[in-house]
């Protein structure tokens, strides 16, 4: 028999456990040097990680404002994955 201390914390680490367990965003603004949008006024663009098939785990910089409202800056932080890891990457994305 479960002790009702024991199933109340596991009841809750299970709802703390809720969110996406792959990020899409990297520490929002904690990374160096800073790269700052076209807006004005200027804003430090977040990095944000990219889940797409075609660009599947590149991170890159974004306008925070967003596309519609923003001044659409955006910029590749990091270069194109070989086939191998990109494989490998949408095996892991698709058992997440």
């Amino acid at each position: 028999m479960l002790n009702s201390s024991y199933a109340r914390s596991t009841a809750g680490s299970a709802r703390r456990q809720s969110h996406a367990p792959v990020p899409y965003r990297q520490a929002p603004l904690a990374y160096e040097p800073a790269k700052y949008c076209l807006c004005a006024p200027r804003a430090k663009a977040p990095m944000w990680i990219s889940w797409s098939d075609n660009n599947l785990g590149r991170r890159y910089l974004a306008c925070p404002r967003g596309r519609s409202f923003g001044c659409g800056f955006f910029q590749w932080v990091d270069n194109e994955t070989s086939p191998f890891l990109t494989r490998l990457l949408l095996d892991l994305r698709n058992v997440v």
